[in-house]
Formats: C-alpha cells, sequence, structure tokens
C-alpha cells in the first residue's frame, strides 16, 4: 500500500472537508443562540472528531467490498461516517453499523485496475442498488447510489486522488412506538487529496440532505480548502505517521434545518483562526494539540461559532460568539 497507507492523519482531516458545499444556497438567518451553535458547531465539529481516526491505517480505496469499503480506515468509511452525528436517530446509526460490517449488499465495480500498486484505483466506480435486512438486529436498508475513486498521483511523487458521490443514498427501517421510520441519508459531490514531499491540499465540494419519512430534517453543504505544512524538513513517505505539522480549513458552510429550539439557515464562513497543531505522534481523536476554527455568519461577520482544540484526545469545546453584545 505504500504512501496511502502511511498518511492516515493527513488523509482523515482532508476528509473534514468532504462534508462540503454544491448546491447549497445562502442562508438568511443573521443571529445564532448558544443551543443552535451547539447543534451547528456539532454538526462541523464531528466532521474533525469523526475522520482522523485510523492514523495510521488509512486506506483511499475502496477497501474489501461489503463492510470494508465503509471501514472507518477507507476514504468512504471517514468521509461517510460523520452523517451519522446527533441529529440522526440511534436506530439509523446502528443500522449503518450493521450495513457497514455485513456482505449482504455489494457494488458493482467498474474497473478495478491499479497500475501503481498504491491502493487507489486507477479509476473505479462502485455501484450500490440493493435492499437487505440484518438477521440479527432485525434493521432494514436500502443503499443505491454510486462512488467513485480515481487516482491522480503517481505513487512515485506522492499521492492523490479524487472520490466522486453520485446521488449516493443510504435509508434505514425500523419499528418505532410511532411506528415505521425511515431515516435517509443522501449524499452527491467530489473532494480530492493531493500530497507530495514537501506539504498537502485539497478542496472538496460536498452536499448532504438528512431526511425522515421523506421530509428533510437538516441540510448541510459544505466548501473547503485545506492544506498541511510540516514543521520542518519533508513528509517521510516510509514513517507510520504524518511528521509534526499544522493544519488550516478554510471555506464555506451552509446548514438548514433543526438547530437547537428552532428551526434555522446559515451560511457561514469558516476559516482557522489558530492553525491545527499536529505533534506527530497522537494516536487519539482530535489528534491536535491546539487550534481553533471560527465559523462566521454571513452577512453578519460578529456573530459565529468556535471550535476550539486544547489537546491531543480532549474533547473540542464549542462556543457561540456575538460581537455585537
Amino acid at each position: 500500500m505504500q504512501s496511502v497507507r502511511k498518511l492516515g492523519i493527513f488523509a482523515g482531516v482532508l476528509a473534514v472537508a468532504a462534508c462540503g458545499g454544491g448546491d447549497g444556497g445562502g442562508g438568511g438567518s443573521t443571529t445564532l443562540d448558544a443551543n443552535q451553535a451547539a447543534v451547528v458547531g456539532e454538526v462541523a465539529s464531528s466532521q474533525i472528531s469523526s475522520m482522523v481516526s485510523g492514523l495510521t491505517n488509512f486506506s483511499a480505496g475502496g477497501g474489501a467490498l461489503g463492510g470494508g469499503f465503509f471501514a472507518p480506515a477507507s476514504a468512504a468509511g471517514k468521509v461517510l461516517a460523520p452523517m451519522f452525528t446527533k441529529q440522526a436517530s440511534p436506530e439509523h446509526r446502528a443500522a449503518w453499523l450493521a450495513f457497514a460490517s455485513s456482505d449482504l449488499c455489494d457494488p458493482v465495480q467498474s474497473d478495478t485496475s491499479d497500475s501503481d500498486s498504491d491502493g487507489i484505483p486507477d479509476g473505479n466506480t462502485f455501484t450500490w442498488n440493493c435492499t437487505a435486512t440484518d438477521s440479527l438486529s432485525g434493521y432494514t436498508w436500502s443503499v443505491t447510489g454510486s462512488i467513485g475513486i480515481e487516482d491522480t498521483r503517481s505513487a512515485a511523487t506522492g499521492f492523490g486522488y479524487l472520490v466522486t458521490f453520485t446521488n449516493f443514498r443510504f435509508a434505514s427501517t425500523y419499528d418505532t412506538q410511532q411506528g415505521s421510520q425511515t431515516f435517509a441519508t443522501i449524499v452527491n459531490g467530489t473532494y480530492g487529496a493531493d500530497a507530495t514531499l514537501n506539504g498537502a491540499s485539497a478542496d472538496q465540494d460536498v452536499v448532504w440532505t438528512y431526511r425522515l419519512n421523506g421530509n428533510t430534517v437538516f441540510r448541510s453543504a459544505w466548501t473547503w480548502g485545506v492544506t498541511f505544512t510540516p514543521s520542518a524538513g519533508t513528509i517521510d513517505w516510509a514513517a507510520l505517521d504524518m511528521p509534526a505539522g499544522s493544519f488550516t480549513i478554510d471555506g464555506g458552510f451552509d446548514f438548514s434545518g433543526e438547530a437547537g429550539q428552532d428551526n434555522g439557515d446559515w451560511s457561514f464562513n469558516v476559516a482557522t483562526t489558530q492553525p491545527l497543531a499536529f505533534d506527530g505522534v497522537c494516536s487519539l481523536e482530535p489528534p491536535f494539540s491546539s487550534g481553533q476554527i471560527q465559523g462566521a455568519i454571513s452577512g453578519n461577520t460578529d456573530v459565529g461559532f468556535t471550535i476550539t482544540y486544547t489537546g491531543c484526545g480532549t474533547a473540542e469545546a464549542i462556543a457561540a460568539f456575538d460581537n455585537n453584545s
């Protein structure tokens, strides 16, 4: 697997941006209270906390079929894991875990060739169209749409890949006291990453929609640019981890739907106000020893939320800010 497996921390943080932009329209809300900030900020922070796991076991390829394709260390697993934030029902989260670890719903592949043997297919599209019921949990799920993974850089000079989601939809149906419920997550868009000896960067543009019984609960749209800069020297492809360095994340984030006590429709300009420092050895999540991300409301930049990191494995702090107060 060569360098692909060695850059788990980089790939994980780049995948944060995968929850990105696309068809997102501008939000109309220009205020944000503490409860709303907690919900909206949690959606943002979940991208980071969910995608930086498996620091030394990353594979940009599809992995094995069945559960392997969505394993936490795989590209698809890292991208899709944050769809199960606290807005998703516990049953939907459990159904996803059951699906991801089963072999009941393998996709059809278009091309499995990997000419440079780096674990990233030259250009393979994985297509699903199936419904299955897990005999152990009793959950029924439906999976449709496709995920394409393309190698964009020779393994001799680094690694690069492009992942494309086309109407990828995972729906789970389960019984509750209120009757049968169907929760669905729909993903569209692209994200790509590129890394060389001197640094790494990524751009992402993806839209997620969350629906309960056909009604949209909330929708998040992200457009990000991410860079990693080593503190000294270059990135050593033979090392198991990324070297010490810092990440910056800048872009836009739209959120519409249920947030706290009220519905809202926000657009945020997101920036790294303090670079996210990585010490090169942390294997916990979040892996940052310090750093802060700020999301300021478009049209009212004095209002928004912050996500602050204070130590390896220490939960990030989410807070609302209002500089007009």
